[in-house]
């Protein structure tokens, strides 16, 4: 839903395991790509969050400071801008929300920004559930699939 809300080209969820590893929780983009190791060498921006614990929004790769050291590896990605959120869990850092733009978008608005932030604090905000205290693969779950059903609420002239 972040990627159809701001128009992106991919939004993950991505677990940093340590700093060079990470795997990825969930990506709109490919169902399957749950699990995928990743070599977070090639992701300065997720170690940034990580690290830092704060939001990186890149508008530019050309022009990006953070990502000057692997700029040659950039040359056949599908994307310009990006939004790297932390997702946290008990309070500490447990990955990243990242949101990757389509390449003809070079600015990201304080809206956007502010709605992916928004978006890392739910999803932390999941992650500290009773649930995910158990369970190093929550995300496989085959429970979270399910719909949560509402409470009925009854009216009071029925």
């Amino acid at each position: 839903m972040v990627s159809l809300k701001v128009d992106g080209v991919r939004c993950s969820i991505i677990h940093v395991l340590d700093q060079q590893k990470g795997i990825v929780v969930v990506s709109n983009d490919d169902k399957a790509a749950t699990g995928i190791q990743l070599d977070l060498n090639k992701y300065p921006e997720v170690l940034n969050v990580k690290n830092t614990g704060h939001l990186v929004a890149i508008e530019n790769l050309e022009q990006s400071r953070e990502l000057k050291p692997i700029r040659k590896l950039l040359r056949e990605i599908s994307f310009n801008s990006m939004i790297v959120c932390p997702v946290r869990r008990q309070g500490d850092v447990f990955g990243v929300l990242s949101l990757r733009m389509p390449p003809e978008k070079e600015t990201v608005s304080d809206n956007e920004i502010r709605f992916v932030e928004i978006v890392g604090h739910v999803v932390s905000l999941l992650l500290d559930q009773e649930k995910s205290n158990y369970s190093n693969d929550f995300w496989n779950d085959a429970s979270f699939e399910k719909p949560i059903p509402f409470p009925r609420v009854k009216n009071s002239k029925n």
